[in-house]
């Protein structure tokens, strides 16, 4: 014959039936009467500054309970730090492109200030250009000047003036006067 227990098995009643102050679910949990931290409270203690360790023993009881969180949660949490350091990266690149920009225009601001000088010389080669052509017409008018007054003791010599005159208005001269007849100036 076997002997039936008075009491039922410790597994089989609710906490809170026999037990008047329920246990805090924040504190630890008593040690199993039959498990060795029962006789060496030393071996499961935590250090009283230490929140590590607790935080470890939940992450690995919430592991151990629900294998979807502890299998995905790492691989979000990658994905998320590979985001990041993705769009850390795309910054950089943007960064370059716009230091390559910048260079762009920094080398077209030089090539304006190129053009800028070329335009600069070529204005002063006119400038140089014309003043030797201001200087070549003034010789020139000089010239005109000093044929003009030839011209004018040329035909005082001649005191033929009426023929000159037919000769500025066009009409064709009559008489040509022979060398002979010219006296010298």
């Amino acid at each position: 014959m076997t002997a039936t227990p008075s009491h039922p098995h410790a597994a089989m009643t609710h906490p809170h039936a026999s037990d008047p102050n329920p246990p805090d679910p924040g504190s630890p949990a008593a040690p199993e009467p039959g498990s060795a931290s029962a006789h060496h409270p030393a071996a499961s203690a935590e250090p009283a500054g230490s929140r590590t360790g607790s935080a470890a023993g939940r992450l690995r009881a919430a592991a151990a309970d629900n294998l979807m969180v502890a299998i995905f949660g790492p691989m979000i949490v990658l994905l998320l730090g590979y985001s990041l350091y993705t769009t850390n990266d795309r910054f950089d690149d943007i960064s370059n492109d716009f230091a390559a920009v910048n260079d762009r225009f920094t080398d077209i601001s030089n090539d304006f200030a190129a053009v800028n000088d070329r335009f600069t010389a070529l204005e002063a080669s006119i400038d140089r250009r014309f003043a030797a052509q201001d200087a070549k017409i003034a010789e020139l008018d000089d010239g005109f000047d000093e044929i003009n007054l030839k011209l004018t003791v040329l035909i005082a010599a001649l005191n033929m003036t009426g023929e000159v005159d037919a000769a500025l208005a066009g009409q064709v001269i009559a008489t040509v006067p022979s060398a002979a007849s010219i006296p010298p100036p």
